[in-house]
């Protein structure tokens, strides 16, 4: 196997603890008893505890923060019941944030700043939907995530592959063959099903063909022409769920991308280049596979992938390149982000102030207070905490129309201001992160890991690789209930057999050759041989 990682090799990476990543839900989070402590509450030591950090007393929830009717706005609730807003703690502070023009941060360790690894960060469009058809048809739907669930099968030390993590919507892929034809849909998070015209994805043996009952995962985006400013949606698939009916999710990532290049996309690839262009036109987007590099090979997704995008750019993914495909959260997927750019998704609900002229009525035109509530799982959502809105952009949100209240929102931490700061919505969910998924990114915004400090594991993360790829080349060892060889005093035992009688030689069946031993190639010409 060549030395420089490439998208076609096995990735292994060192122990996933080596550099600090932060674990990341693909679809949903887990359902733990921990919270996370807000990096505006930060803990402070007990005298007469075992030694362990412990948070302040949490702030109450307002009354109707529990259970509150979907609507454009917030309850009519005067301020006065806003939660107090967390003092700030005692002991020491969060490492300060450098000034924005800052533009050669100290970094740990020596490690020097190295302008490659932060490319610029450039405005670019994410979808607000996902393209097709909607799929309404209660009957239809119910069938199609039935159909889903059953093709699926859902009803330490280990071997990473590393890409970039793109700024896009996630969505399964269901393809189906029917009585019409091949049928493409989409499913978002919130089981929202999209159907695709002008789609195919002919089989493996020809064009003749067609998958069915094929499952993919992928990220749809939009890419920016940079020449012409024209947006082009594309889906970047990166696994491989079930394959004509075949259920592969058992099987380890690198099996399941090496079927998905070879068997899905190569195919579609071929068959693109034979369309007409009235048809190519009419495609709601391309398909193309995401590229995967070796887990050392991190500073060549920095240097190479990561400039080269046409779509927003979200951290980097690495995943388990031995693991099965886990729905939900997979602790074998880990995420990462630069500190200053982990975020966090929570639900949004405004509070307005009461109106001069009926203190009992809400003033809708004021600028509400923006309260983030994180998701408690069954308990539902609660207050954690507050976010700002600049009087612009409130001005830009009242006079859009749009609504706001009980949207997902995704903010980021600003140490300069010591707040949330608004970064998008997010309405390709439900629901914000659960709160231990809280708890994760606020570990990680504290004790974030840089891009330079990845690059520099990168030798480790190789040597590990090696030694990982040596001890699988090496030969197994014997079975356990394997005979050595015989031990002084013992010969004559097995020359002449039990009790002195001598062993008839083994006897041949009549036609036939000798029948094979088992084990590691016994035998006159059969047998296991490894």
């Amino acid at each position: 196997m060549a030395e420089s990682p490439n998208v076609n090799a096995y990735a292994y990476a060192d122990q996933p603890d080596e550099v600090g990543y932060s674990a990341a839900s693909p679809f949903y989070a887990n359902n733990d008893d921990s919270g996370p402590v807000s990096p505006r509450v930060q803990a402070a030591a007990d005298d007469n505890d075992d030694g362990l950090l412990r948070s302040p007393e949490p702030q109450p929830a307002p009354p109707e923060a529990a259970s509150r009717p979907h609507s454009a706005y917030a309850s009519p609730a005067p301020p006065a019941s806003l939660p107090p807003r967390p003092a700030q703690p005692q002991g020491q502070p969060l490492p300060a944030c450098p000034p924005p023009q800052q533009q050669h941060p100290t970094l740990p360790n020596g490690l020097q700043y190295n302008p490659a690894l932060h490319p610029p960060k450039r405005d670019l469009p994410v979808p607000d939907r996902i393209p097709g058809e909607p799929v309404l048809d209660g009957e239809k739907h119910w069938n199609l995530r039935k159909h889903l669930a059953d093709l699926c099968g859902t009803g330490g030390t280990a071997s990473f592959w590393v890409c970039e993590k793109s700024d896009g919507v996630r969505v399964l892929v269901l393809i189906v063959a029917t009585g019409f034809g091949q049928e493409v849909y989409l499913i978002d998070r919130k089981d929202a099903i999209h159907q695709c015209y002008w789609l195919t994805f002919p089989h493996q043996d020809g064009p003749e063909y067609n998958h069915s009952n094929t499952v993919l995962d992928g990220e749809f985006v939009i890419d920016v022409d940079p020449e012409t400013g024209a947006h082009i949606p594309r889906l970047l698939v990166f696994d491989l769920l079930v394959l004509d009916s075949e259920n592969v999710m058992a099987r380890p990532l690198e099996k399941r991308y090496g079927r998905l290049a070879k068997y899905v996309v190569e195919p579609y690839q071929k068959y693109q280049k034979t369309l007409p262009p009235d048809v190519l036109a009419n495609q709601p987007f391309e398909v193309i596979i995401k590229k995967q590099e070796l887990s050392y090979g991190i500073e060549a997704v920095f240097r190479d992938h990561v400039p080269k995008l046409l779509h927003g750019n979200d951290g980097l993914i690495f995943t388990s390149a031995e693991a099965p495909y886990t729905p939900g959260t997979d602790p074998k997927i880990l995420k990462w982000k630069p500190p200053s750019e982990n975020s966090i998704d929570f639900v949004l609900q405004l509070k307005f102030p009461p109106s001069a002229a009926n203190e009992r009525e809400p003033d809708f035109y004021a600028k509400p207070v923006f309260l983030l509530l994180m998701n408690h799982g069954h308990e539902g959502s609660h207050y954690y905490d507050t976010m700002e809105v600049s009087d612009e952009t409130w001005e830009q949100w009242k006079h859009s129309g749009e609504q706001y209240d009980d949207r997902v929102v995704e903010v980021v931490w600003d140490r300069a201001r010591d707040t949330w700061k608004f970064v998008r919505f997010r309405d390709d969910k439900f629901e914000g992160n659960f709160k231990t998924v809280v708890a994760s990114i606020i570990r990680s915004i504290e004790h974030g890991v840089e891009a330079e400090q990845l690059v520099a594991h990168a030798g480790r993360i190789r040597r590990a690789w090696k030694a990982r790829a040596a001890a699988r080349a090496a030969p197994p060892p014997p079975p356990r209930d394997a005979r050595g060889p015989p031990v002084q005093g013992q010969q004559q035992y097995h020359a002449n057999g039990h009790n002195g009688y001598a062993q008839a030689p083994p006897q041949q069946q009549q036609g036939r050759p000798p029948a094979p031993m088992g084990g590691y190639g016994g035998g006159g010409g059969g047998g296991l041989r490894r």
